[in-house]
């Protein structure tokens, strides 16, 4: 596998994607795995870089490549592409599927602190029929968290600042302000819960304020994602770590204590996790790297939390 790559399931929970990024000069792949034998299915290749995620119905891929500006829509049997489309998209790093199975969520992130251009980013729908988007908004900064809530009414986007927007009302809702890590709604809650500096800190998505936190101990969470249900919450530190956490969301309470190779550095790239449960809860599925050439570098791992 490539140096930074993301994983994502199929609704039914039997398939999952991999995709990995290598460099500018070489092609990346995006690789299909059988859930229950972890056979490789079919690998596609792109240029660098892009992103795919899976409608939710699980019967086709959308993948986007921001150096070609295109958009295009996969089988998932074989990886063929069906169509090839893009009318007036910037095409964006970040991508989400809608719950209409006719659109998809797109976010592109702009300008670099390093070259004196201030950072920015802007989130699109992209009609999927008509090969069509329209920008819902845009902001100041960079993007370490975009996410969709289980109804499909309202996004989180944003990085110091993060913005809920209505996607019904077409309008922001409210700002949580003075925040800096990844973050997700919270399955059957009226919250998105970020990861601070030793802490998970849940906001109230009516209006922005402060509802809870956890103390996770002396870690700083860069990941974290909740099981289908929300009743469990995976969180990760992105480098220096040797294991997952998994525990319960309403208590803080750990679970689970998932080993991985120590030094190992945990990527995230596209919009989709290194880090995420299948659809059914049955499995967490991790893709990570470690440090020099070991048998480990450029892995994914599944655990069964549930049978």
């Amino acid at each position: 596998m490539g140096n930074e790559y993301h994983i994502t399931w199929n609704s039914s929970s039997k398939m999952f994607l991999v995709y990995s990024h290598l460099n500018e000069n070489e092609l990346n792949n995006v690789q299909a795995f059988d859930v229950e034998t972890l056979e490789k299915t079919w690998v596609a290749k792109n240029k660098f870089p892009a992103a795919s995620v899976f409608t939710r119905d699980g019967l086709q891929i959308i993948e986007v490549d921001s150096i070609d500006n295109t958009i295009k829509v996969r089988d998932t049997k074989q990886g063929n592409v069906i169509r090839d489309q893009n009318k007036n998209c910037d095409v964006g790093q970040f991508i989400l599927p809608s719950f209409d199975g006719k659109t998809f969520l797109m976010a592109n992130e702009t300008g670099t602190v390093g070259l004196n251009v201030s950072p920015n980013f802007y989130v699109s729908l992209f009609e999927m029929n008509t090969g069509e988007c329209n920008e819902l908004f845009n902001s100041d900064g960079f993007l370490t968290l975009f996410d969709v809530n289980s109804t499909g009414n309202l996004i989180a986007a944003g990085d110091e600042t993060v913005r809920i927007w209505d996607m019904l009302e077409q309008k922001e809702v409210c700002q949580i302000k003075d925040v800096r890590g990844y973050g997700q709604f919270a399955p059957n809650q009226s919250a998105v819960a970020i990861s601070l500096y030793q802490k998970i800190v849940f906001f109230d998505t009516s209006n922005c304020s402060k509802i809870r936190e956890i103390v996770v101990g002396d870690i700083s969470p860069g990941y974290l994602r909740f099981s289908p249900n929300g009743q469990l919450l995976a969180i990760a530190e992105p480098t220096i770590q040797k294991s997952i956490l998994v525990m319960e969301t309403a208590t803080g309470k750990i679970v689970f204590q998932l080993p991985i190779p120590e030094s190992s550095t945990i990527t995230r790239f596209g919009g989709s996790d290194s880090l995420t449960f299948s659809p059914d809860g049955r499995y967490l599925l991790l893709a990570f790297s470690t440090n020099g050439n070991d048998e480990f570098a450029g892995k994914v791992r599944l655990w069964q939390i549930q049978k």
